[in-house]
């Protein structure tokens, strides 16, 4: 039995040898598939594949040596009897003495059985078994796993152009992590926020949570990312109250607009600086004078005219309070100091409310400013992975954003998609009634685009110059062919409204000041008609703002 045993275990262990450069082979193999894959596909990086390969060949060599060992686990020694009788030619003496010796034959002649047993065992003594089941490896295995080996050596060693795919798919993975720690300090701003109520928070807070879902996700494109980031700087941009910018705008217009009065200074001066808190304070306090003794009739004339300069500062864009405002100053000049107290209480009342709006404003400002910087980082890693991978961009989106960041190192326009304000701006050049060809051109040119070709080809709007704009020259090179017209004899007569030739040049030039105010107006126009996207509102005030020649 021991014998049988012995024998069993070197017959797995032979089969284990022989197979084992096989295992090896074929886990190799399955490496050397995926090595190719990594070439065609950016898939796995060199050293994934590296490490792939190894424990591919790790399983592959341990199962074919394993394999053996666990398919003759539950054989029995009968069988392995039978076996060696089978292959040692020895007659069915190792599977007798076995069956013997188990019971399964039964012999009632002992004699007869020791002796059949004796035999079975000095036969199988004779047996060399080491030459009969020798340990060896397998010759045809060993070069098929040096081919694939070599194979999969090239295959992970030659440069492979996938890997700057992988790279630059790691560095956008990291960016995007970066940037969604920085929602995440967003988020906690937000919450801690006292100029949101609960209802803002709530919202902004959800529209936070979709960027971070969308940044979140590995399987994310910057296609993708960007769009939840212009999703939620859209939700963002609702929530703020549209025609706040022009109230503070025309507030700050009306300190501006005060004269010099120390009974008004204070009040002209929080205007101006837009301290909306301390301006309601001062507002209470214009019936009286600083050390709480009324007000002389020198002194009421005077706050009123200053209270009514206020009021047509803010008529556009607050008429209810102009008119308090109006009617606080006709108080005054009344004497009815009390009444006009009551009036200028409610425009305090409507000062606090524009605090509370200028710092709802602001919070939500921030959030946009955080969006936009997280917009532009991700456009930015997508440019670069782009460029160097020698791609083009594969979606539209994509290919804005790259057009937009040509346009902000152009303009020295930090943190703005000039791309949307190039559309904006011509949209603004469609409306214009009777726009001529300079016009165009200055169209143009504000998009970052030079109207020939030519990058020295721009004109100088930005800077404020006062060059002029060139205009393209009319359609006819000459003024046509002179016609003779017949007059009441018949006779040929030349036209008398036909010009004549001198022969002047038709290359024409606007100067840069007519021309700015036509696109002023219909800027003007298309932010009161809703034409502007509102995200884009202030970008476009600021753009001609920028451009005015008033201001250079």
């Amino acid at each position: 039995m021991q014998l049988i045993r012995a024998w069993s275990a070197r017959a797995r262990l032979q089969h284990s040898l022989h197979w084992l450069f096989f295992g090896l082979a074929c886990g190799l193999g399955i490496a050397l598939v995926i090595a190719v894959l990594a070439r065609i596909f950016p898939i796995l990086s060199a050293t994934a594949v590296v490490g792939f390969a190894v424990t591919c060949a790790l399983l592959g060599a341990l199962s074919a040596f394993l394999w053996p060992w666990a398919r003759a686990w539950r054989r029995s020694p009968a069988s392995w009897a039978r076996q060696f009788d089978q292959q040692f030619k020895l007659k069915e003496r190792l599977s007798t003495a076995i069956e013997l010796h188990e019971g399964t034959l039964d012999m009632q002649n002992d004699s007869l059985r020791r002796q059949q047993q004796a035999d079975a065992g000095q036969v199988a003594e004779g047996i060399d078994i080491h030459k009969r089941l020798p340990l060896r490896l397998s010759e045809r295995y060993i070069l098929f796993t040096l081919a694939i080996g070599l194979a999969l050596t090239l295959a992970i060693a030659l440069p492979n152009p996938q890997q700057a795919v992988l790279a630059n798919r790691a560095q956008l993975q990291q960016v995007l992590a970066e940037q969604l720690r920085q929602v995440e300090e967003v988020k906690q701003e937000v919450e801690q926020s006292p100029a949101l109520d609960q209802q803002q928070k709530k919202q902004v807070i959800q529209a936070l949570d979709e960027v971070q879902q969308a940044l979140g996700d590995p399987t994310t494109t910057p296609e993708q990312a960007m769009a939840a980031i212009n999703d939620v700087q859209s939700k963002l941009d609702a929530l703020r109250d549209q025609e706040w910018p022009d109230q503070r705008e025309d507030l700050q217009r009306a300190g501006q607009s005060m004269a010099p009065d120390e009974m008004t200074n204070s009040l002209a001066n929080s205007l101006e600086n837009g301290n909306f808190e301390q301006a309601a304070e001062d507002v209470g306090n214009l019936t009286q004078q600083k050390g709480g003794q009324p007000l002389n009739d020198e002194q009421r004339q005077r706050i009123a005219d200053q209270i009514e300069q206020m009021a047509r500062s803010v008529q556009n864009t607050d008429s209810a309070t102009a008119q308090q405002l109006r009617e606080a100053a006709q108080k005054l000049r009344e004497g009815k100091d009390a009444e006009a107290r009551e009036l200028l209480a409610k425009v305090a009342e409507m000062l606090k409310q524009a605090s509370q709006k200028e710092a709802t404003g602001r919070q939500i400002e921030q959030a946009q400013i955080a969006m936009e910087d997280t917009r532009r980082a991700v456009s930015e890693a997508s440019n670069q992975s782009q460029a160097s991978t020698g791609q083009q961009g594969e979606g539209e989106n994509s290919q804005a954003e790259t057009s937009g960041a040509q346009g902000q190192n152009q303009e020295g326009q930090t943190g703005r998609n000039t791309t949307e304000l190039g559309q904006g701006n011509a949209q603004l050049g469609n409306r214009q009634n009777g726009a001529t060809g300079s016009e165009a051109a200055v169209s143009g040119n504000a998009q970052g685009t030079p109207g020939n070709g030519s990058p020295n080809s721009a004109h100088h709007e930005d800077s404020g110059s006062d060059s002029s704009v060139y205009a393209p020259p009319p359609r006819l090179a000459d003024n046509g062919e002179g016609v003779g017209l017949p007059d009441e004899n018949g006779k040929n007569v030349p036209d008398p409204n036909a010009r004549s030739n001198t022969g002047a040049s038709n290359t024409a030039s606007v100067p840069y000041q007519e021309v700015y105010p036509n696109y002023a107006k219909a800027a003007d126009e298309a932010l009161q008609n809703g034409e502007v996207p509102s995200g884009l509102r202030d970008y476009v005030r600021d753009y001609f703002s920028s451009l005015d020649p008033r201001q250079r």
